[in-house]
């Protein structure tokens, strides 16, 4: 084998360990404090349109099958500001960048993302990861 094929072999194993690039990709994380925050904080903004649960009502369920279709493996980024710039619906971009981030830890827990040693953040890096 020469070494010119050596690498390609190698490249090709690597792509095909990494797949889609989310093995490189850093997960987003979150502490538990934020969650139950956000819990708090979700039951007094979002449940009116969103339900308790965040499975819908008047807003579209924020769990299950439309979350993973809408959110999964893209950034985290993108999450918080589409909530941050069109929630709630009655008063898009009224609450503090901090009860925004605890709102969105609360719906990353809500749909089985685990929480980590490191707080969510204002503008959080990371990929909400796929199933």
């Amino acid at each position: 084998m020469t070494i010119r094929t050596s690498r390609a072999v190698a490249a090709m194993a690597l792509c095909a360990t990494l797949g889609s690039g989310e093995a490189l990709a850093q997960k987003v994380t979150y502490t538990d404090t934020q969650a139950l925050r956000g819990s708090q904080e979700f039951a007094g903004a979002c449940s009116k349109c969103h339900g308790g649960a965040a499975t819908g009502g008047q807003g579209p369920a924020l769990v299950g099958a439309k979350f993973d279709a809408a959110w999964r493996g893209k950034p985290a980024k993108q999450l918080f500001e589409f909530i941050s710039g069109n929630m709630p619906y009655d008063d898009p971009g009224g609450l503090g960048k901090d009860t925004y981030v605890a709102i969105m830890a609360h719906i990353l827990k809500l749909n089985g993302i685990p929480s980590g040693q490191g707080p969510l953040v204002v503008d959080p890096p990371g990929v909400i990861p796929a199933r």
